[in-house]
C-alpha cells in the first residue's frame, strides 16, 4: 500500500509581560492532514463490519455506507416500492430508505458509497495563563475539525438502553422509534 499524506502545523506562544508580580500569555497550535490511498493494487481494505474502507483514491479507513434517500412515509409506499434492502415484510413507516446507486432492482453492498474518514483534518489547541502574587491561572481548549463518526449504540438506535416511548408522535416525517433488546452495536 502507498499512501500520500500532507501535513502542516503550525504553533505559537506569546510569554506576554512578566514582572515582579504578574504575568501573562497565551499559546496555540494547529494542524492540517489530509491523505489519499495512492496505490493498493487495484485491491481494497474492508474493516469494522464493513463499514470502513482504504480504497485507491480516498483517505485511509473511510467510511463505506449505504446512501439513505428519505424515510418510508407508509406502508403503501413500502409495498410499491421498485427496490428495498432486506425482507420487504420488515419494512415499516419511518424506516429508512436507501438509494439504489447500482440501478441493478437489488441494494447491496454493490451500493454503498465512500464518504469522510475517521482521521480528523484539522486539530487546534490554545491556551492563556496569568499570574499575580505567586498564584497562577491557565486555560487550556482543545479540538479537532472535519472527522466523521459512525453511530453505534444510543446513537443509531435510540431505545437500545431499554427506554420506551411514551406518548404517540403525529404523522411520519423522521426516523420510526423501535426498541431492541440485547443489541450488540
Amino acid at each position: 500500500m502507498s499512501a500520500r499524506c500532507s501535513t502542516r502545523v503550525s504553533s505559537f506562544r506569546a510569554p506576554g509581560a512578566t514582572g515582579s508580580r504578574t504575568s501573562y500569555g497565551v499559546n496555540g497550535s494547529v494542524s492540517f492532514v489530509r491523505n489519499r490511498v495512492k496505490s493498493l493494487d487495484g485491491g481494497q481494505i474492508l474493516a469494522n463490519s464493513n463499514t470502513l474502507i482504504t480504497r485507491e483514491g480516498y483517505p485511509i479507513r473511510s467510511f463505506y455506507v449505504y446512501e439513505a434517500d428519505g424515510y418510508y412515509q407508509s406502508q403503501e409506499e413500502i409495498d410499491n416500492a421498485a427496490v428495498v434492502y432486506g425482507d420487504r415484510t420488515k419494512l415499516r413507516p419511518g424506516y429508512l430508505k436507501y438509494k439504489n446507486n447500482c440501478d441493478d432492482d437489488v441494494i447491496d453492498d454493490k451500493d454503498k458509497i465512500v464518504v469522510g474518514n475517521t482521521i480528523p483534518e484539522v486539530t487546534y489547541s490554545f491556551g492563556v495563563h496569568m499570574g499575580w502574587k505567586g498564584l497562577s491561572l491557565e486555560a487550556q481548549f482543545q479540538g479537532v475539525g472535519e472527522v466523521y463518526t459512525y453511530p453505534r449504540a444510543n446513537l443509531a438506535v435510540p431505545f437500545n438502553n431499554g427506554a420506551g416511548v411514551t406518548r404517540a408522535g403525529p404523522p411520519i416525517r423522521g426516523p420510526r422509534a423501535t426498541a431492541i433488546r440485547n443489541c450488540r452495536c
